[in-house]
């Protein structure tokens, strides 16, 4: 159609239907701005919320408060301030544009990116819910399980005491206090155990809701309970409570105490040394404080055994306390724990002597105060020495060593320490044989100095070979265990030559393991770079797998299903290098050695099916082949990780590369949008004669049902069955091939009526001229479709379908012919057209912008984008070649899931790149009705897409004001599933191939919405003329 025509239509519209035209526009542009305004007041609502969230975490900020909760709520603050800088307000911008343009295409395309930028948006606010949701949900049950491991711990305390009360009896048969004390500790025993099971259900759930790394914390605590059968240790001390068996009780209340305690700690997120020794020294200056309460509670208690048997409860309180952080900073701080486990030794032996002072069997009343004492100036060493390693440890993050190269300083150390403690051990040696002839043992004194500087230097490198080495620091602090012997025995005057030979030989112990250790890890450097290079290589294969497997899923759709032997050739290449792949990482990965050799097997299949040829066979290994590939990248990625977690290399900075990935799918999102813009008139269209060939074929059914000796109509109700049949399986060709069958059948049916088809209905008159007749004179059924003219209908005069109006008689044969021979003639132009093939191009742009990344170009991606990436590749090789074949309903339903895909991809990148969910579980599946475009009229295509049918809709079949475009089977309806009579199919042949030409011609900008109009009313008129 030429610009002249264009024009015509335009004045046309202009001079009959200025008013409707105006009113209707005018309408759109209230539901635009109607829109337009709601992204603003939600646009305002994120920006308050985001200004609330900063002030809660200033507020926590001035408190000194840190933790997990901080870290969530300041990502959450800075997706939601991208999200009104950039992403809702890019939203109400193109609202604007789609409301106040003059170019209809520009409109649908604006809509649709304002459309996909809100699914976006909601995306990812969907997706800070869930993982603030999670993060909550660990938070609460770790909370639980540290406030059941407190009140286990409770009971402990009153199990402990009413066994020293009892002194062995059965409290059943003691006094009433005891019998009531036990009744209260059965009680409480069984209500920690029932409600731990409650809990455990819970993270049970918890872990069946998610998967991949996310899911390991939880996992493991789950884990852990099982296998410490943490439920049947609630229940046997219940049972030994109601036996009376105190001990046992006692002892199965202190594991499950322990093991609550536990999960507690596996629950929150993995602390690293820094952050444990900081938690340790805050414990510490509480429990420093409660050590002296316990110590003026003795001295007050020296002379009353009551008193007495109260401070030593108090003080096995703060040995419980002790042991705690003692076990929290064995890894971390091994001097600091053996520094608390001198303290315990003696707030243990303290406790002996409180417990004898008791019973009144010692009168050293100050025996217990200087073990508590000593237990005291032991805490404030281990604080002193926490303080120290902290601040040192803040130092090394600014400048952080390298793992290997700290190594082999540490062995060189120990290395010297070791010659250093033999020297002490042959002075000493000297020193003895000189103090004997001369009678002189103060010489033995003297080498206590050099041994106490020999065992300070091995003490600071235990703590130096804590982070990396820890095996190596147990053993190191083996050596400064005997190094204190032989030091105490030099102090007094004698030789410690076994404890001097046992510090040499733990020393050289510790050289061999850091020896071997360095082995280890040169070797992992080694690992690590061939593992790198396998990765790339992984990438490039999967990109030309994805070529491939484009080229095949075209071929795939055209009706010879035979792909260029250059795809085979390709195919086959591509199974050799993944085989070279596979040697590759036999060695260093062979879980991705097994994928890889998976990934070849389905692309010998595939190959195999191409050469047939069968491209259409060839698919499902070449998608098979995709997901072995991807699942040996993950694992050499996983790999790669543990590896370079075992060298000591800090995590990678992969803001840019996350910014790249979030740049390639916005990219891709747009042209998506173009697509859909293209596929929606042709999809639409489709959808109405699929519905319109399903009406002749029912109403063919009712003719032949009605005459049953008709071979013809019995053979047209066949034909117009399989017709809409091949209508929805998109074979447009073959159901032009059934129509011509049907039509053929309904005119030998007519012609042996005495009526030929086409002949004009009953009642209407032969000699009728559409000028001849005045609005409002025609009667129903009296008009032939066409005759009409637009704007002459009235509103409220459609009627919709169910009302006792709406009946009428099922068409003659002859009518069904004229019927058949409009439906073909429409689907033969629509598969003549070019509009589907149009969304081809950025299909295909698409999937070349995002496959790069779902191949690891831009490095590992968080997991959630990960799959929403490969989900949006496969629809859009899928979507790229339907509508390469001209299949626009299935090439706009994949369309749809690859923009939904996306929109997932997006809000998983902008998380990650504010520092949450690098690792989210799946977040479920996608929300009814996200294949519902902006432009509502998709239909219910078998793809991905769903669409959700408006259904307290009340625009059946027209409402004599919009007709049929609003309606269920409109252009702008929801669904297209109309079910009265089509109002284009009832327009003149002329204005049908105006229609049809104008999908691909376009107008002038400044005449494209008085044509989209004149379109509209030109439907109408034609759907309420044929109602006369």
């Amino acid at each position: 159609m030429n610009c002249k025509s264009f024009l015509a239509l335009a004045v046309a519209a202009v001079a009959l239907f200025t008013t409707p035209a105006r009113a209707d526009l005018a309408k759109a542009g209230d539901k635009l701005l109607q829109q337009e305004l709601r992204q603003e007041q939600i646009k305002a609502t994120t920006s308050r919320v985001g200004v609330q969230l900063g002030a809660v975490i200033e507020e926590y900020e001035r408190n000194g408060l840190e933790g997990d909760d901080v870290v969530v709520l300041k990502a959450i603050r800075g997706v939601l301030d991208k999200l009104t800088d950039k992403e809702i307000a890019r939203v109400v911008t193109l609202l604007q544009q789609t409301r106040t343009t003059t170019d209809a295409d520009a409109g649908r395309r604006n809509a649709l990116d304002a459309f996909a930028g809100q699914k976006t948006v909601t995306v990812q606010l969907r997706a800070l819910l869930l993982e603030y949701q999670r993060q909550q949900a660990l938070q609460e049950i770790a909370a639980r399980f540290n406030a059941l491991a407190r009140r286990q711990g409770d009971n402990l305390k009153e199990v402990v005491g009413l066994a020293t009360l009892t002194k062995g009896r059965d409290a059943r048969r003691s006094e009433t206090a005891h019998m009531v004390a036990l009744q209260l500790q059965e009680t409480e025993q069984s209500t920690i155990g029932d409600e731990a099971k409650i809990v455990l259900a819970k993270l049970a759930k918890v872990v069946a809701s998610m998967d991949g790394p996310a899911a390991e914390r939880p996992r493991t605590a789950l884990t852990k309970a099982e296998d410490t059968r943490l439920t049947a240790t609630l229940d046997s001390a219940t049972g030994d409570l109601k036996s009376s068996n105190l001990l046992s009780a006692a002892g199965n209340e202190k594991r499950a105490r322990d093991v609550l305690s536990d999960l507690a700690k596996l629950l929150l997120p993995a602390r690293d040394n820094l952050e444990v020794m900081k938690q340790a020294l805050r414990d510490l200056e509480k429990t420093i404080p409660e050590q002296k309460a316990a110590i003026e509670e003795t001295k007050q208690a020296a002379k009353n055994k009551d008193d007495a048997t109260e401070a030593e409860k108090k003080q096995a309180e703060v040995v419980d306390k002790t042991d705690g952080i003692r076990e929290d900073v064995e890894k971390a701080a091994p001097k600091a724990a053996e520094e608390l486990k001198a303290a315990v030794e003696k707030q243990q032996e303290a406790r002996a002597l409180m417990q004898e002072q008791a019973q009144r069997r010692t009168s050293k009343d100050s025996a217990p105060t200087e073990k508590q004492a000593q237990a005291l100036n032991k805490m404030e060493d281990a604080k002193k020495t926490l303080e120290q390693l902290i601040a040192k440890a803040e130092a090394q993050q600014q400048k952080p060593k390298d793992k290997l190269a700290d190594l082999k300083e540490l062995k060189k150390k120990v290395e010297e320490l070791a010659a250093k403690q033999e020297q002490v051990k042959e002075n000493a040696a000297t020193a003895e044989k000189a103090a004997a002839a001369e009678k002189k043992p103060e010489k033995l004194a003297e080498q206590a100095a050099k041994q106490e500087s020999v065992k300070a230097e091995t003490q600071q490198t235990q703590q130096d070979a804590a982070a990396n080495a820890p095996d190596a620091a147990k053993t190191l602090g083996e050596a400064v265990r005997q190094q204190e012997k032989s030091q105490q025995a030099l102090e007094n005057k004698a030789n410690a030559p076994m404890a001097q030979q046992a510090a040499k030989d733990a020393l050289d112990k510790a050289a061999q393991q850091l020896d071997a250790q360095i082995a280890k890890l040169e070797k992992a450097k080694e690992d690590l770079a061939k593992l790198d290079k396998l990765g790339k290589e992984i990438g490039k294969i999967m990109q030309e797998q994805q070529k491939v497997s484009m080229d095949t899923a075209k071929a795939a759709e055209k009706p010879e299903n035979k792909a260029a032997p250059q795809t085979s050739k390709d195919q086959g290449d591509l199974a050799k290098q993944t085989d070279a792949a596979k040697a590759d990482a036999a060695e260093v990965a062979p879980e991705a050695a097994s994928n890889l050799n998976a990934a070849k097997e389905n692309m010998q299949a595939a190959k195999a099916n191409l050469d047939k040829p069968d491209a259409a066979k060839a698919r499902p290994d070449q998608a098979q082949a995709m997901a072995n590939l991807q699942a040996a990248k993950n694992a050499v990625d996983q790999k790669k990780q543990e590896l370079a977690k075992e060298l000591g290399q800090p995590p990678p900075n992969n803001t840019p590369q996350l910014a790249k990935a979030s740049e390639a799918v916005a990219a891709a999102q747009q042209q998506v949008n173009q697509a859909l813009a293209k596929l929606d008139q042709p999809a639409g269209l489709q959808e109405m004669l699929k519905q319109k060939q399903q009406e002749i074929a029912v109403a063919a059914g009712e003719q032949a049902k009605a005459k049953p000796q008709s071979k013809p109509l019995a053979e047209a109700k066949q034909a117009a069955e399989k017709a809409a049949e091949q209508l929805g399986k998109n074979d447009l060709k073959a159901a032009v091939g059934e129509m011509a069958k049907a039509q053929k059948g309904l005119q030998e049916a007519a012609q042996s009526e005495g009526k030929p088809a086409g002949e004009k209905p009953d009642g209407a008159p032969a000699d009728a001229k559409p000028a001849d007749a005045k609005p409002g004179e025609g009667k129903p059924g009296e008009g032939k479709p066409g005759e009409g003219k637009p704007g002459e209908g009235q509103p409220g005069e459609g009627k919709p379908e169910g009302s006792p109006q709406a009946a009428k008689p099922t068409p003659s044969p002859a009518q069904l012919a004229k019927q058949q021979a409009d439906v073909k003639a429409l689907t033969e132009m629509l598969a003549a057209s070019q509009a589907a093939q149009q969304a081809a191009q950025p299909l295909d742009s698409a999937a070349q912008n995002i496959a790069p990344i779902a191949a690891g170009e831009a490095g590992p991606l968080p997991q959630q984008a990960q799959m929403s990436l490969d989900k949006a590749l496969q629809a859009l090789t899928q979507a790229a070649a339907q509508a390469q074949a001209g299949k626009a309903q299935p090439a706009q339903a994949n369309a749809e899931a690859a923009q939904a895909a996306l929109a997932q991809a997006a809000a998983a990148l902008a998380l990650a790149q504010e520092g949450v969910g690098q690792q989210m579980a799946q977040q479920g599946q996608g929300q009814k009705g996200q294949g519902q475009s902006q432009q509502q009229g998709k239909g219910q295509a078998q793809g991905p897409g769903q669409n959700t049918p408006q259904a307290n809709s009340k625009e059946g079949q027209g409402d004599g004001k919009q007709g049929n475009w609003n309606g269920e089977g409109g252009a702008d309806g929801p669904t297209r599933q109309a079910k009265g009579a089509s109002g284009f199919l009832g327009l003149p042949a002329r204005d049908r191939n105006a229609i049809l030409q104008s999908q691909t011609e376009r107008a002038p900008e400044e005449y494209s919405p008085l044509v989209e109009q004149y379109l509209k009313n030109l439907s109408d008129s034609a759907a309420r003329s044929r109602k006369k």
